[in-house]
């Protein structure tokens, strides 16, 4: 069926009384009761459950992305353990650090792909890579080379898991969208929890094949989602029964389904016009793509990207990360085998990603009732005061490095101290400020940064510039990841700690003075705050 303007619709669909359902903002008032739609009317959690609902779905590869940061934390110690040939300290770098390099290339793939076939479908393919990158390791025998390719795999998976954040801003209400996008993170809270949980129990091949299953879990969910309807409006030629059905399974209510009829319209309306299409289409490929890079430097644009481009350079230089992924090996080096009572390096691991994910469940409740730049604010000051405690107590206990090759002790409190030294800070406190550290960063510096890329992008290149900074922040995290064990050797522990918390601060220097508040701000709103010259703080 030939495909019509969006501005048609409203008048065509009004003339059968089996189209009683695509009614327009002006249908409605004074009939059924119902009254027009109110920009101040706000739905409640049963209007919007569709929306939840698929937006949940969407987000369901994402604990795939939080598996391969705590992974590395739990596998490199059983290599360790089992005397894998070639394993040693620089092979442990790589396999933390690579799922960070190869998710870059995910990222930067996914943003075109998701403009070219759709939202939906790429969140049906997602998993593919990360199903097959499980099944490498699993069938690893006595060579590293198939963790490195499943590692490889798995981290391209996991750039591609972008889709769900899109899918997320574009599906979701204005008013939920915060918290809903804020479900990216807990969903990669819930991986590290899995993975720090299942590593302390299950073998490392044993969990290969649980996470595998859990990506053949979200492709099938992935199938009985809807489209984005404005992907539909602003990608495709779709007819207008295809677009109403969409926009239909998302907004059950009617004053709901008006609502977001008008927001399309609008949107339609700012498209190019069938003659710019065609001659769009007659240009060379180096034509299309020049103007396609052009998008990125206009105002509306470069200006959100450039604040994504520093609050992710301070995110990532901050050194929560770092825990993560080399969980097992920091605590064993604060406590050694045994902290008391039982508790060691893994229960240690676990006990950070319950922490971490019921963190992240606050961020996402703060998320819907205050704004980014208090919760940001208070998550560096929390994160830079934490660094500073763990930096002065891994000093006074003489904690300088992290053991990671095989062999000798792995009591590494005495491989990492100075020998004989005595602890004059309880390996407890060492331990808590840690927790704490990497659990206040949980509530805002490693949450909002990710929901800003849903709210600060404009449509027109939501999907690439999503993916572009994610291929940036990926690259940063392998930076800092992969680097990690080699400033031990030039450095001490307790002076990286010191830097983590000089990034700290400065990031909230930077939140309070640059940052915009984004908070219940719909897409028109937060596109004009950029577009004026000196971008609002405060509104």
């Amino acid at each position: 069926m030939e495909s019509e303007p969006l501005k048609d619709i409203q008048s065509k669909v009004a003339i059968s009384p089996k189209r009683s359902n695509y009614k327009t903002s002006s249908q409605f008032e004074g009939a059924n009761g119902l009254s027009a739609p109110d920009s101040h009317r706000n739905p409640t959690f049963l209007d919007v459950m569709p929306q939840i609902i698929a937006a949940c779905i969407s987000l369901s590869s994402v604990p795939q992305a939080g598996v391969n940061m705590a992974f590395s934390g739990v596998l490199i110690p059983q290599l360790k353990d089992e005397g894998m040939v070639g394993f040693s300290k620089e092979a442990a770098s790589w396999i933390a650090s690579i799922v960070a390099i190869s998710q870059p290339i995910g990222a930067l793939f996914v943003g075109p792909l998701m403009d070219a076939i759709g939202r939906k479908s790429v969140c049906i393919i997602t998993n593919i890579p990360i199903v097959i990158g499980w099944l490498f390791i699993y069938f690893t025998k006595s060579e590293l080379w198939p963790i490195y390719v499943g590692r490889m795999l798995c981290g391209f998976g996991s750039g591609m898991t972008t889709v769900g954040i899109v899918y997320t801003a574009e599906v979701a209400h204005s008013r939920y969208r915060p918290m809903l996008l804020s479900l990216n993170s807990v969903n990669v809270a819930l991986g590290i929890l899995l993975a720090t949980v299942l590593g302390a129990y299950l073998s490392w091949r044993t969990c290969a094949l649980v996470f595998g299953a859990m990506g053949i879990i979200s492709t099938t969910m992935s199938l009985f989602i809807p489209e984005s309807p404005l992907w539909l409006v602003n990608f495709t030629e779709s007819s207008r029964e295809l677009i109403a059905k969409h926009v239909r399974s998302l907004n059950r209510s009617e004053w709901l389904f008006a609502e977001e009829w008008d927001r399309l319209q609008e949107s339609k309306a700012t498209r190019r016009t069938a003659v710019q299409e065609e001659q769009e289409k007659a240009k060379s490929i180096f034509q299309r793509l020049k103007g396609k890079i052009a998008c990125f430097f206009e105002p509306a644009s470069f200006r959100p990207l450039t604040t994504l481009f520093i609050v992710f350079f301070l995110q990532q230089t901050s050194g929560t990360y770092v825990v993560i992924f080399y969980t097992v090996n920091i605590f064993r080096a604060v406590g050694g085998d045994d902290f008391g009572g039982g508790f060691d390096g893994y229960t240690a691991t676990m006990a950070l990603g319950i922490l971490r994910f019921v963190m992240s469940f606050v961020s996402a409740v703060l998320s819907n009732v205050m704004g980014r730049r208090p919760i940001m604010l208070v998550s560096c000051v929390g994160m830079g005061l934490s660094s500073l405690a763990t930096a002065l107590f891994l000093s006074l206990n003489h904690v300088d490095t992290v053991i990671f090759a095989s062999g000798g002790s792995v009591n590494a409190t005495a491989s990492a101290a100075a020998p004989g030294a005595d602890q004059l800070v309880s390996s407890w406190w060492v331990l808590i400020s840690l927790l704490i550290f990497v659990c206040i960063g949980s509530v805002g510096q490693m949450v909002i940064p990710w929901t800003l890329i849903g709210e600060l992008l404009p449509t027109k290149i939501r999907a690439s510039g999503s993916g572009l900074m994610v291929s940036y922040s990926s690259l940063l995290l392998f930076s800092v990841v992969k680097t990690f064990p080699g400033l031990l050797d030039l450095t001490t522990l307790p002076v990286l700690f010191l830097s983590y918390a000089t990034m700290s601060f400065v990031s909230a220097l930077y939140v309070y003075f640059c940052l915009p508040e984004t908070f219940r701000k719909n897409f028109q709103e937060i596109a004009q705050m950029f577009k004026t010259k000196n971008v609002a703080i405060n509104d």
